[in-house]
């Protein structure tokens, strides 16, 4: 199970500096006025929080946390109405404020459950487990699913670039 956070944290942190890296490029491809690149930065952040995300979520349903995993969406949903408020209500950011609002919700969540993970995982560390190959991994859960988190971040985030652009 470590070897598949692992994973999923060594993918996004190559996600995330491909796009944060790569902002510019993929901005300058849309011509000289294009103000994506400042957006590309702040999305670049949701694969590596995707990734978290899906550790602390896969860990509370193993551990039958349920009211915790409940929890992280009802923080995450009441701080991004917050953060939208302020974001496109009082600072009057635009689209860059709604992006941020989303990966701001997402942080604040993760670190107010920080203490209700770690103590989750604290009677974990104590355990044994096998050694096994990554590949065994990958065949057991299956290739698509590392990246499927990724792909739902990605189709949530695109909503704003074609309302933008429609």
């Amino acid at each position: 199970m470590v070897a598949y956070f692992k994973t999923q944290i060594t993918l996004a942190l190559v996600a995330t500096s491909i796009i944060f890296l790569g902002a510019e490029i993929i901005s300058s491809y849309y011509g000289s006025g294009s103000q994506i690149a400042p957006l590309l930065r702040v999305i670049a952040f949701t694969f590596l929080l995707s990734a978290i995300r899906t550790t602390y979520t896969t860990m509370f349903s193993v551990r039958m946390r349920f009211f915790t995993q409940s929890l992280h969406t009802l923080i995450e949903e009441l701080s991004k109405l917050v953060l939208v408020i302020v974001f496109l209500l009082q600072l009057e950011w635009g689209t860059l404020g709604l992006v941020c609002a989303t990966v701001g919700s997402q942080l604040l969540a993760l670190i107010l459950l920080s203490p209700f993970f770690w103590s989750t995982v604290k009677p974990l560390v104590r355990v044994k487990s096998k050694p096994f190959s990554i590949f065994n991994l990958i065949k057991a859960h299956g290739k698509w699913s590392f990246f499927s988190g990724y792909l739902n971040d990605f189709s949530q985030n695109i909503r704003i670039w074609v309302i933008k652009i429609f």
